[in-house]
């Protein structure tokens, strides 16, 4: 679902927050927390899917830390 739609996606919702419950997008919103919560308030605590619509993925660099 994310991938179908991201190249649409991100010409209009760049930077948003898309929520998805169960395959149907709910909507879109500003930050992560805002979206989990409006995604709360409407189904309560149920797996929903956040995710930021970037046209690149960013990549992290974590350091290799040994113990």
């Amino acid at each position: 679902m994310y991938q179908a739609n991201l190249p649409r996606w991100v010409q209009e919702h760049e930077g948003a927050h898309v929520l998805i419950q169960n395959d149907k997008v709910v909507g879109f919103d500003p930050t992560r927390d805002e979206a989990l919560a409006a995604g709360y308030a409407r189904f309560g605590v149920v797996p929903l899917f956040v995710k930021e619509i970037a046209a690149r993925e960013p990549v992290y660099q974590i350091p290799n830390a040994l113990l």
